[in-house]
C-alpha cells in the first residue's frame, strides 16, 4: 500500500532534491526541440543578375521630381532633414511635461535643445506653442515669426506657424496682424501646403 505524503512535507523534507528536480525539468524544456518550428525561407541563393543586352546602352534616368498637383510651379514640401536623436529626445520629454500639466519644464526642455540646435524651425514652433498655451501671447509670436524665417521650403511647418500667429492675433485683437496671418495661410494653401504629407 502506498503512503500519500503531503508535498509540503516533501519540499520541507527534501528541499534540495526539490530545486535540483525543478532545475532538470527547467533545462530539459529548453533543450527540446519544438516539433512545429516555422520553416525558413532558402536565401543563400542569390538571384540571377539582370542581362543587358550589349545593344541596348546601360542609361541611369534619375526619377522625375514629385510635382504639385495643385501648382506644379511650386515643388512640395522636400523630404525632411534628419533629426538628431538628442533633439528628438528632447521634443519627446518637453511632449510629456506639456501633457503631464508642466509648461514651464516643456519651454525648459525645448530651450535646452535650442541650444543644441538653434536653426531648427520645428524646435522654435513647438516653442511658440508652449508660450502660446501658457498665455505669452508676445514671445510665443515671436518664436512663431522665427520659426518661419527658418522654415524656407517647409509649407506644412509654416501653415502650422501662420495659424499660431492667427490665434494669437485674433486673441490679442490685432486686427492687422489677423489679417496677415490669414492671407499667409491663404497663399500656402493655393501652393499645396495643405495637400503634401
Amino acid at each position: 500500500m502506498l503512503a500519500v505524503i503531503p508535498v509540503e512535507t516533501l519540499m520541507t523534507q527534501n528541499n534540495h532534491l526539490w530545486k535540483l528536480l525543478l532545475v532538470c525539468l527547467l533545462l530539459q524544456a529548453c533543450s527540446s526541440s519544438n516539433p512545429r518550428t516555422t520553416p525558413v525561407e532558402d536565401r543563400t541563393t542569390a538571384p540571377a543578375p539582370p542581362v543587358i543586352s550589349s545593344r541596348q546602352p546601360r542609361v541611369n534616368v534619375p526619377p522625375p521630381a514629385p510635382s504639385n498637383p495643385v501648382n506644379p510651379q511650386v515643388p512640395l514640401d522636400p523630404a525632411p532633414a534628419a533629426t538628431p536623436p538628442a533633439i528628438v529626445a528632447l521634443l519627446d520629454d518637453a511632449e510629456q511635461a506639456e501633457a503631464n500639466g508642466n509648461p514651464d519644464a516643456a519651454a525648459a526642455t525645448l530651450e535646452r535643445a535650442l541650444k543644441i540646435d538653434p536653426k531648427n524651425a520645428l524646435l522654435w514652433n513647438r516653442l511658440a506653442g508652449v508660450h502660446m498655451r501658457r498665455g505669452d501671447s508676445q514671445q510665443a509670436l515671436t518664436m512663431a515669426r522665427r520659426s518661419n524665417t527658418l522654415a524656407a521650403g517647409d509649407y506644412s511647418l509654416q501653415m502650422e506657424n501662420w495659424f499660431l500667429i492667427l490665434a494669437i492675433t485674433t486673441n490679442t485683437g490685432d486686427a492687422q496682424g489677423e489679417a496677415e496671418a490669414r492671407k499667409k495661410i491663404e497663399e500656402l494653401r493655393q501652393m499645396g501646403a495643405g495637400t503634401s504629407g
